[in-house]
Order: C-alpha cells, then structure tokens, then sequence
C-alpha cells in the first residue's frame, strides 16, 4: 500500500447476505509509479483537478487486476461504491466521521469534497470509476459476479449469484438511496439514469479513459442520435445499428447497441406519431 494518508477506511458492513470488513479504499484513481512500470510500459498519464497523476488508456480486467498486484484490498463492488459514496456525503456534511488509512480523521472538509467531485462530479472530459461487478448467464440465470481474485493469471470471482429479483430490470431513472445487496436498485427516482445489466456487461463507469474512445464517439454521433431517435417510436433501424456496432459483434459499442434496442423495445413515444411523420415527408 501507498502512504496511508492517500487511502480511507470504508467501515465494513452488512446488507443482508453480502457482507464485507473495513476497507482501505484510495482517494485517487490508481496513480503512476516506478513499480507500476514495471509491470507495464503501455502507461499513460492524466491528471485529476488536484494535479495527482493517475493512469488512464486501460480496460476494466487491467485495472482490476493492476489494483490486485500492487496489494490493495481490490476494486470497489457495486454495492461498496453505493456506500462509499454514503460515507462521504455524511463526512462532507459533518455527520460521521471519516478516517484515514493510519486511523486518523480526515477532519477538512476540502479534502473529502475534493474525493467527492472527482469522482461524481460531472465534467469534461467525461470520466468515471470501473468496479469489481461483472455479468454473465449461467443456464439461462444472470449472475453477478464480484470480488474477484487473480488465479493462474485470471479474474476469477469469490461472489457469484443470481442477480436478486428484486432488482430493476427496466430502463428507467432510479433511486440510489433505494439499493439491494448487490448494489442494484430496488424503486425507480428521478435523477439517476439506469440500464439493466446484461450478459457481459461490466459495470466500468468510462473516464476519459482512451482519447480514441472520444474521437469514435463524435465519428459515431450522428448514427447514435438517429438510432435513438427511431428507437424512442419502438423503430430497430438495423442499418445505423450496423454503423454502431455490428450485429452480433461484442466490441465496446455492443452494450451502446444494446442500449438503443432496449429503448426501442420499450419506447417512451408512439410508433404511430412516427409513421404521420413519415407520410408527411413524402408529400411535395
């Protein structure tokens, strides 16, 4: 572990039949060192609003294992960021104490709100912390898997349970206060735009984590917003779809795809208004 004034200590906690002890969680994103380079020389360097360097450019198995070998309890579960983010709400508002690593209290407030904003805050370029969650069908059944540990240089999960049934299953905003035990939320709100996970899916909420990403998605813009478009009148326009991500294809915008064929699955607006839309272009 780093200097133990860079970590915090996420008190343990149970929520029904996932339980975890107290975590040494970093105040920053996985940060540059000589050791680290040794493990990789493809490293690149971005800053947070703080000036600490940290490392970019990397996907989620990278940064779940990196977490693992420099000898850190691991990534955050879902259910881990929920109350992290709780933990530091309360500190920030002087309603529970939070401490450092070494036990001591973090007792200015600048420092956790600092914590805070760099990660939820939003802000250009867009970015966001990947997690220790990952799904997968298991005859038919979709697990959660979590809390993974490196064996014979895999990822293999010590966690690995059906996704509870009282998890929302629908697109739609939802309420973080209002969560299982798995970290999935349980009753729908107002601020928090959610998917349901899916086979595959990991949930790695997306830094500003590749440029090239940045460049794909103004390249892609212009398909994605149409594709949306017809999907909020419950239309698949598999043509643009294509352009997104091929049918069938499992790059990084497969769950982008997804996503639209939801929407159009379950459109907000009626198919009807579309097809008046459609006739009324036809004529002169």
């Amino acid at each position: 572990m780093e200097d133990k004034t860079s970590f915090l200590i996420l008190p343990g906690k149970k929520h029904g039949n996932y339980e975890y002890p107290d975590l040494d969680v970093s105040m920053y994103r996985t940060g540059y060192n000589t050791g680290i380079v040794t493990l990789d020389k493809r490293i690149n360097i971005a800053k947070e609003e703080n000036g600490h360097s940290y490392i970019r450019d990397i996907v989620w198995e990278e940064a779940l294992k990196l977490n693992l070998v420099l000898g850190n309890d691991g990534t955050p579960s879902l259910r881990q960021f929920l109350d992290l983010k709780e933990l530091l709400e309360k500190g920030i508002n002087q309603e529970e104490k939070v401490l450092y690593a070494n036990g001591k209290e973090i007792d200015d407030r600048k420092t956790l709100q600092a914590v805070y904003n760099e990660i939820f805050k939003t802000r250009e370029p867009f970015r966001g912390e990947f997690l220790d969650a990952q799904f997968k069908f298991n005859s038919g059944i979709l697990y959660l898997n979590q809390d993974h540990r490196i064996i014979n240089d895999l990822l293999v999960p010590q966690y690995s349970q059906p996704v509870l049934e009282n998890s929302l299953m629908e697109i739609c905003y939802v309420n973080l206060k209002r969560c299982n035990e798995q970290g999935l939320p349980i009753k729908r709100g107002k601020n928090i735009y959610y998917r349901p996970p899916k086979d595959g899916d990991v949930y790695a909420a997306f830094d500003d984590v590749m440029q090239a990403i940045r460049r794909d998605i103004n390249d892609k813009k212009k398909e994605i917003e149409t594709a949306i478009a017809f999907a909020q009148y419950g239309e698949k326009e598999e043509s643009i779809l294509n352009k997104i991500n091929p049918i069938g294809g499992e790059g990084r915008w497969a769950p982008v795809r997804r996503a639209i064929e939801d929407i159009a699955e379950n459109p907000p607006l009626k198919k009807e208004t579309l097809e008046e839309i459609k006739e009324k272009s036809k004529k002169p």
